[in-house]
């Protein structure tokens, strides 16, 4: 169950690092496939991340960290799954500092956004056409 979890949040961060130069570019096309992708990929961690869950309560384990029952239960030296793991927190933290440069992104997006509209006379409540064909 980890190594799938690993893989999939391997190419969640391989779409998140994708997903950066799509923002730059604003290819809203790529963006939406990005998403799609991505939306399939974080529902299939959820249902693992549920089985998981599951069988962690009927270990009677469900008050503990992760972290704690690996240490405690992993064979210590079974390599594989101590890598794995290791790898995994790893990927963890890269998912998350590609996700908040994402946003950065997202933000200075709307930011230009708000600002030439703003120069345009174009106030938020105010985004339908009048009779005239103007704002």
């Amino acid at each position: 169950m980890l190594i799938k979890q690993l893989e999939i949040q391997k190419q969640l961060l391989s779409l998140e690092e994708s997903k950066k130069d799509v923002l730059v570019e604003g290819d809203v096309e790529k963006l939406d496939e990005l998403l799609q992708k991505q939306t399939s990929l974080v529902l299939s961690s959820t249902n693992l991340e549920n089985k998981r869950e599951e069988l962690i309560s009927q270990m009677g384990l469900a008050d503990k960290p992760y972290r704690e029952i690996m240490e405690q239960y992993a064979p210590k030296d079974d390599e594989a799954i101590n890598n794995s793991f290791e790898e995994m927190v790893e990927v963890l933290h890269q998912l998350k500092r590609a996700n908040g440069l994402n946003n950065k992104i997202i933000q200075s997006r709307i930011a230009s956004i708000k600002q030439y509209q703003s120069l345009f006379g174009v106030q938020e409540g105010n985004l339908t056409y009048n009779n005239e064909g103007s704002f």
